[in-house]
């Protein structure tokens, strides 16, 4: 497996990829799959429902930058954490009001 490439239609497709080898984890109550917002959730569903443990979802949203496209300048959950790139904010001089614009856009 390492060094090999692989293409999925998902990520709940790319999450049974490893079912012959996580199987022999299953049962263990010891573990459990955490998964993060939408995407990663599908594929830690999988994983979670292959080893038979509990399911925990992170929800995160992305201040995003200004302008076209997703590129994100940080992450946040809820309104308790808030998390930005200070280096992805210097580059591209983001000045505090687009900073506070896209954070209040992706409150809960």
């Amino acid at each position: 497996m390492p060094g090999d490439v692989y293409h999925f239609a998902n990520t709940a497709e790319a999450g049974r990829m490893p079912e012959e080898a996580l199987s022999v984890y299953a049962g263990e109550n010891r573990r459990a799959c955490s998964g993060v917002s939408t995407r990663g959730s599908a594929g830690c569903y999988e994983i979670a429902r292959i080893l038979s443990v509990p399911l925990d979802i992170w929800l995160v949203r992305k201040p995003a930058v200004p302008g076209p496209g997703e590129p994100a300048m940080g992450a946040m959950t809820g309104i308790e954490t808030l998390v930005l790139n200070k280096e992805i904010i210097k580059l591209l001089n983001i000045d505090e009001a687009s900073i506070d614009a896209a954070i209040a856009r992706e409150r809960f």
